[in-house]
């Protein structure tokens, strides 16, 4: 027996983290498996840390870029700190 989702043609996705890199990607619910477009390493979608779900590809899109900017906000973060120390000299 066919899933609802296969007999209506309704198409979910989902955003995973590469286990390699931890770099996001968006797949298709019905996909097995995805090569990861940063480390080219293959993501099994069954095992993969599932981060986010959306009904449409757009929708997918525009969760993925929420979580790459705040992956890089949290990157810069790290990045930069130590090298700036407040002063409270008066």
């Amino acid at each position: 027996m066919k899933r609802f989702s296969e007999r209506f043609n309704v198409t979910k996705y989902i955003i995973v983290t590469c286990d390699a890199c931890n770099g996001y990607s968006i797949a298709k619910s019905c996909q097995k498996t995805k090569t990861c477009p940063y480390c080219g390493s293959k993501i099994i979608l069954q095992n993969a840390r599932k981060v986010a779900s959306a009904d449409s590809a757009e929708k997918a899109t525009e969760i993925l870029k929420k979580l790459k900017e705040k992956a890089a906000t949290r990157d810069v973060k790290s990045t930069l700190k130590g090298y700036f120390k407040v002063s409270h000299k008066q």
